[in-house]
């Protein structure tokens, strides 16, 4: 199958396998349009891009995650990982299989809290961590 005279379906294919650079990255590389790489890729059988993933993660899955288990709500977890708006949030929450938030609490979501929120609860987490282990220590050193 012919995708263009001027582009070979093999750079079409190897371009579009590259999952670190975006599509404008690819396309403005091979002189077309983004919907014009598109148009070649379709026409080539080449799978759906899931919005060029790791190109827009901001911030470790692990700390993405940690914040949105956690009900850090999503404008707050935007703005902490240097996200243009929510939307990019929810987003990568569906791409990573996170589960939805619901609707009705005082912020308008329930189970969301705010990044100084977050921050106080990992603190108080440590501090009870660290007051075990004195515990502990105490407890060996008078028995």
């Amino acid at each position: 199958m012919t995708v263009s005279r001027r582009i070979p379906p093999a750079r079409v294919r190897a371009l579009w396998a590259d999952t670190s650079r975006s599509t404008q990255d690819m396309a403005e590389e091979l002189g077309i349009t983004r919907q014009g790489l598109s148009d070649m890729a379709r026409r080539l059988g080449l799978p759906k891009r899931r919005t060029n993933y790791e190109a827009q993660k901001r911030g470790s899955d692990a700390l993405f995650r940690e914040l949105w288990l956690a009900g850090v709500s999503c404008e707050e977890i935007a703005r902490h990982l240097g996200y243009e708006s929510h939307r990019g949030v929810v987003q990568r929450r569906e791409m990573m299989g996170l589960p939805q938030r619901t609707r009705g609490g005082p912020r308008g979501w329930r189970e969301t809290i705010t990044m100084a929120e977050f921050h106080e609860l990992q603190l108080a987490r440590l501090m009870a961590a660290e007051a075990e282990a004195v515990r502990a220590a105490t407890k060996r050193i008078t028995a």
